[in-house]
């Protein structure tokens, strides 16, 4: 039996807890992306650096909760601020005549904790 408020201190700890939470149906299965010796698990890339000189932003975008995107009209996004409403095109792509290079975009390194913040830790 777990006491009431575990002692938190690790990445593994919240790992156990979460597969604790749930162990006869093992519905609740931890997926850590990165181990405390500084491993990464699953990199991160930078999309943004990537794809920024090809795509405009969506406005407002937090405005929208449903999104649609259609093979026949390239770079265009269909959104709505609800599944009722009339959508609102956009056309995101700078040139629906060019679209970026498909190539691998290099990962970005773990970012750590910053100095201060591992002093204060």
């Amino acid at each position: 039996m777990f006491p009431l408020f575990p002692l938190l201190s690790t990445l593994a700890d919240i790992a156990k807890v979460v597969e604790n939470s749930s162990p006869e149906s093992r519905l609740n299965i931890p997926q850590l992306v990165g181990l405390e010796d500084g491993r990464v698990l699953v990199n991160t890339f930078d999309w943004q650096a990537h794809l920024s000189p090809y795509f405009r932003k969506l406005p407002q975008i937090k405005s929208y909760q449903h999104f649609s995107f259609d093979a026949k009209r390239l770079g265009v996004v269909l959104a709505r601020t609800h599944s009722d409403a009339e959508p609102v095109s956009f056309q995101l792509l700078c040139d629906p005549g060019v679209l970026p290079p498909v190539v691998c975009v290099p990962a970005l390194p773990a970012p750590g904790l910053a100095t201060d913040r591992q002093i204060y830790l």
